[in-house]
């Protein structure tokens, strides 16, 4: 890291979406030019220009703030990327093509799920879905040619047809050999179409967004199937020899019910994996928006029984999830900040309030899925 505003993203690669293109992910300022206009275009210019200076950069406060409540950002995980390259062309891309989704996530929206859009009766003439234009697609594989890393994101990428025809792209014009790619998906099925192009990369990173065990996870990531979920992590550590497989667990609220039957849960695939002599790595990420669901926001009483179910875990599991360090660092580092947080009581209440709309739209009752709900508020 070269301090304290530097990003090595920035100046390697950009990200493109169906909303415009970005520094990254989670900078703020969307900008309607064309990917090729943006990575030369002014905005950037001056982002590299007051990186450089060890100056702040426009959009990327969250990155900033959360570095400064002790949480990790996305700008340190570039930055702890040991190699990247910097050349004419982006070396890095993060694309997301479409907001094309299955599935309706209770923390999610419109313009990352389709089905959201639908239910909202946004793009009725589309079922919801919004996709990158045709002009966009054009340049990217223009500018895809030095590419080393590529991250997918979405809506479920999948499921988007487009990325298909970007894969195919890549492999006409020799290029998907020298790619890192990482997919960021919920696993809900396999596209054979689509895994089948995953045997070409140099290396594949599946990660997986998991936010609790069992009905928990179903309910937050709904209408999703925990068991077929689990079937399909064992299919990739069966069936693809050049694919590491992690868990990105999202923690929220609603993921402190059942932690401990979450930690018994990753004990288990991590030992199906060992078998394999597969990597099996998990990711502690934080829910912070929306507020409704940011877990230092969760009652005391939760917070206690969460942090009793890693203590209690871990404890009793001294030599368990042993490739996993980083994700027991950050437990303990989340631990401590949980006991300093304090709960706003009319967050909690809109919570609830929220989740009653929901179960009601639904037609499903949360305490089918989380027995005890209502015990903890």
């Amino acid at each position: 890291m070269h301090n304290k505003t530097y990003c090595n993203f920035v100046f390697s690669g950009m990200f493109i979406s169906h909303r415009g293109s970005k520094l990254c992910c989670v900078n703020t300022f969307t900008s309607k030019e064309k990917p090729k206009q943006f990575w030369d275009g002014e905005f950037r210019n001056i982002a590299k220009n007051n990186m450089e200076k060890n100056l702040e950069v426009p959009g990327c406060q969250i990155c900033y703030h959360k570095e400064q409540d002790k949480i990790l950002s996305n700008r340190i995980l570039y930055n702890s990327e040991k190699n990247f390259t910097i050349k004419k062309l982006p070396t890095k891309l993060d694309l997301d093509f479409s907001n094309l989704c299955n599935l309706k996530c209770i923390m999610c929206n419109s313009s990352r799920s389709s089905t959201w859009a639908k239910d909202e009766k946004i793009n009725l003439l589309t079922n919801g879905v919004t996709s990158i234009s045709k002009d966009y697609i054009d340049e990217i594989y223009r500018i895809s040619h030095d590419l080393e890393h590529l991250t997918l994101q979405g809506g479920e990428p999948t499921l988007i047809p487009e990325f298909l025809h970007y894969f195919n792209y890549l492999q006409e014009n020799k290029i998907i050999q020298n790619i890192n790619l990482q997919l960021i998906t919920n696993l809900t099925n396999l596209n054979t179409k689509f895994f089948n192009f995953l045997k070409y990369f140099k290396s594949v990173k599946i990660s997986v967004s998991i936010d609790a065990y069992g009905e928990v996870n179903e309910y937050i990531r709904f209408p999703s199937n925990f068991k077929q979920l689990e079937k399909n992590l064992i299919n990739l550590c069966d069936n693809f020899t050049n694919v590491d497989v992690e868990i990105l667990n999202s923690i929220q609220i609603l993921s402190l019910f059942n932690y401990d039957e979450f930690l018994q849960w990753c004990k288990y695939m991590e030992e199906i994996y060992n078998k394999k002599k597969k990597n099996f790595k998990v990711v502690a990420m934080k829910v912070i928006d929306p507020l409704i669901f940011n877990l230092f926001n969760a009652p005391e009483k939760l917070k206690k029984k969460f942090i009793n179910d890693i203590d209690n875990f871990f404890k009793k599991n001294p030599n368990c999830l042993k490739g996993n360090q980083n994700f027991k660092i950050e437990l303990l580092l989340l631990k401590k900040k949980l006991l300093n947080s304090v709960p706003n009581q009319e967050i909690l209440n809109n919570l609830v309030e929220k989740i009653k709309y929901i179960d009601k739209e639904r037609n499903k009752n949360i305490t089918d899925k989380i027995k005890d709900f209502y015990d903890y508020f």
